[in-house]
This record gives C-alpha cells, sequence and structure tokens, in this order.
C-alpha cells in the first residue's frame, strides 16, 4: 500500500511542472498572437483535469481516493513537508484563477479575429471602392480630353460666340466675288479705249500696277480682252488695301483701334519692315486680343442708341472711296451713275466681311501671288475664271482676279486650311 504521503508528493510532482507549463502559457497569451486557439483549448483541457483530481483530493478531505491509496512506506520520503496538505485549497484557488484567465484570453483571441474579419472585410470594400473611383476617374478624364479636343477643334474653326462659321464666310467671300466680278464685266467690257483718271493722294495707282504686274498698265486697258480682268484684280486689291484689317466698321473709335493694332503688329516686323516668323504662342495671343476686342467693340456700337447717327464715319468713309475710286475709273466705264452704285454695294459688303474676319480667333487672311513672278498654273491652289477654258499642262498664270482665303488653325498655327481657292486668267 502507498502512504497518503506518497501519493500527496507523487501528485505535486506532477502538478508543478504542469502548473508552471500552465501559468506560463496564460502569462504570454495575452502578449503574442502566435498562440493558437487549440493550443488554449488543449491547455485548458490539461489544466481541468489536474484541477478535477485536486477537486477529488479535497473532496476526500485532503486525502487520496481509495485507488490512490496504495501500501505506504514505513517511513516519510525525505524532504516531506506536511504544510503543502494545508495549502492545497489555496492551490485549488490559484489554479481556478488561472483557467479563467487562460478562457478570457482565448476569447480576446476569438473576438480578435472576428475584428480582424471584420478588418479583411472593410479593406476589400474600400479596395472595390477605389478600383470603382479609379474606372470613374478614367472615363471622366476621358470625357475631358474629348471635351478640350472639340474645343480645340471649334476654336480652330472660329466658331463661338461672336464669331461666324467657315461656310458662312466661304458664302460671305463668293457673294462678294460675286459683285466685283459682275461690276468688271457690266462696265468695262466693249469700250471705248481710254486713260484711267487722275489718282489724287490715293493709292489707285500702285494697285492697278500691281492688279497687272507692270507700272506700265495702259495696254491691257486698252484691251478689250483684258480690262475686265484687270478691273477686277484693281477691286479686290484695293479692297485689302483700304479695308481689311482697318476696322471701318467701328464706327467712331476706327482711329484708336488702328493704332493699337498697327503697334502691336509692328513687332513682328524687322527694321528694314521685312516680315519675320509669329511665335505660335505670340500670334495666339495677338489673334486673341484681335477677335476680343472687336466682338466688344461691335457689341458696344450696335447697342448704343441712334446707332445710324453713331454710324455716319462709317457711311462717310464708304461715300468718299467709292467717289474717288469711281473718278479714277469713269474713263473707262459706260454708265457712270450705276457703276457709282455698284461701288458703293462692293464696298459695304466688304466692310460687312471684315466685321466678322475681325472676330475670329483664327487669323484668316488672303492669298495673292505675286505679280511681277509668273507662275504655272497649279489646279490644286488655283481656278479659272467661269466659262475659261481650263488651261493646258505648261501654262502660266497672266492674272490673279481674285485672291484665295486661307486661314490658319488657332490651336496649329502651321497648319493653312485653304477656304477658296484663288481665281486666275492663263495665257493662251
Amino acid at each position: 500500500m502507498i502512504s497518503f504521503e506518497s501519493g500527496i508528493m507523487n501528485f505535486f510532482s506532477q502538478l508543478k511542472p504542469e502548473k508552471r507549463s500552465i501559468a506560463s502559457e496564460a502569462a504570454t497569451m495575452p502578449r503574442q498572437r502566435e498562440l493558437t486557439e487549440s493550443d488554449c483549448e488543449a491547455t485548458i483541457a490539461n489544466a481541468a483535469r489536474n484541477f478535477g483530481l485536486l477537486k477529488t483530493s479535497r473532496h476526500f478531505g485532503g486525502n487520496l481516493p481509495p485507488k490512490a491509496r496504495a501500501k505506504a512506506p514505513a517511513s516519510k520520503p525525505p524532504g516531506w513537508d506536511e504544510t503543502l496538505l494545508y495549502k492545497l485549497p489555496d492551490k485549488v484557488d490559484g489554479l481556478e484563477e488561472e483557467i479563467r484567465s487562460l478562457r478570457e484570453a482565448v476569447n480576446k483571441l476569438q473576438q480578435g479575429k472576428h475584428k480582424e474579419a471584420a478588418l479583411q472585410s472593410d479593406l476589400k470594400k474600400a479596395e472595390d471602392d477605389l478600383r470603382q473611383t479609379r474606372e470613374n476617374n478614367e472615363e471622366l478624364n476621358k470625357r475631358l480630353k474629348k471635351a478640350a479636343k472639340q474645343l480645340n477643334e471649334q476654336r480652330s474653326r472660329g466658331v463661338g460666340m461672336g464669331q461666324t462659321s467657315d461656310s458662312d464666310l466661304i458664302n460671305s467671300v463668293r457673294q462678294l466675288r460675286y459683285l466685283v466680278q459682275r461690276f468688271s464685266v457690266q462696265y468695262f467690257t466693249d469700250t471705248t479705249p481710254r486713260q484711267p483718271g487722275v489718282a489724287s493722294t490715293h493709292n489707285f495707282e500702285r494697285y492697278m500696277a500691281e492688279a497687272t504686274g507692270c507700272d506700265d498698265y495702259d495696254s491691257y486697258l486698252m484691251s478689250n480682252e483684258t480690262e475686265p480682268g484687270v478691273i477686277q484684280s484693281f477691286v479686290w486689291r484695293l479692297l485689302l488695301g483700304e479695308i481689311f484689317e482697318k476696322f471701318r466698321w467701328a464706327s467712331g473709335l476706327q482711329d484708336p483701334m488702328i493704332r493699337v493694332y498697327e503697334a502691336l503688329r509692328s513687332a513682328y516686323v524687322d527694321g528694314h519692315g521685312q516680315a519675320v516668323p509669329i511665335a505660335s504662342d505670340a500670334e495666339q495671343r495677338f489673334q486673341t486680343w484681335k477677335a476680343t476686342t472687336s466682338a466688344l467693340v461691335l457689341e458696344k456700337i450696335q447697342n448704343k442708341k441712334g446707332f445710324e447717327r453713331e454710324n455716319r464715319e462709317t457711311n462717310g468713309f464708304i461715300r468718299d472711296l467709292s467717289t474717288n475710286v469711281h473718278e479714277f475709273l469713269r474713263p473707262l466705264a459706260k454708265g457712270p451713275r450705276e457703276a457709282l452704285e455698284d461701288l458703293q454695294s462692293i464696298i459695304e459688303a466688304a466692310i460687312t466681311l471684315d466685321q466678322d474676319i475681325c472676330c475670329q480667333p483664327a487669323p484668316i487672311y488672303w492669298g495673292f501671288m505675286p505679280s511681277q513672278i509668273k507662275e504655272l498654273f497649279n489646279a490644286d491652289s488655283m481656278r479659272v475664271e467661269d466659262g475659261e477654258v481650263t488651261p493646258r499642262p505648261g501654262q502660266y498664270v497672266d492674272m490673279v482676279t481674285a485672291p484665295a482665303l486661307i486661314k490658319r488653325r488657332w490651336n496649329d498655327l502651321s497648319t493653312e486650311d485653304r477656304l477658296l481657292s484663288m481665281t486666275v486668267t492663263c495665257r493662251p
């Protein structure tokens, strides 16, 4: 038979390592997330078995159950301390506290796992939201780029508030071409050859020399075959020199506007009066200024009370210019009174056209081939007058009867669009 004291000693010899292991695990559990839930459950199970054994011993009054009693040795083992028996209830209480701490640690671990799962769910949702936001941003950027491209294209066409579309400009120029051509044919065909009138202080002789390509232009005017074309070219050069980009429509403000325009424009000409290349950004700023200022002035004039009265300056210019031109051409024309009225209609139409051109942000200019240089006919950039035979290959241009209408794109000034080709006559 094992004595009671030997059983207690054996029990404590088994309890101490397990207790130290449980205590160590309980101490490290809250600090180390490496401890798994299954490890905690195994530890609790071991502690529970020991706890049950202790409670059984406690139930028997500190004695081991009958199965635990065996033949007791005749004497107590060395180092036996009977006080341990009386401390057994405290040990049981301490073990209960440790088991409770372990269960709390397990609960905290489980709560942490739940929180981690919730955080993982929130993270996935945030990632999905971020991906959706990026997709939306990409779509928005595409739409913005498309809108910007459309705006640039619209600007390059010169279409906007207070502006005129390319098709309207083309129609206006065609109408003006028709008026000039009809005037030239109606009043300067089958006439008696005469000398032109005195040009006074005007530039009419220079315009006539540019039209014919020589200072001695009388021979052209003495021919019924060439005279209408010469008059047509003369009138167009007159319009370019006296009306276009001269702000004649800005009644009362024409002088200050032309002074500012020429002052800004002079920066693009060298000391010898030669044109120099214009930087794209400088040209864009200049054209934007011209278009904006023209639109504001035009709005101010049209909204002002007594518009007709304030338009006296423009009307006076039309009357004076048409009268002077008529005096210069009268010796060559037939039906002088009707010719004067048609001249006034041509000048009025040119002023209205210049008003529309000045409001365009895209540069628009007229293409005249230098009259001193004879060039071969080019079907890509030229056309002959209606009713004239198509030139044969190798034929030279004799005269430009109407300039080309050319537009440079606002967003790319190096690119030109030919809205209308120049009209020419060719040598036989």
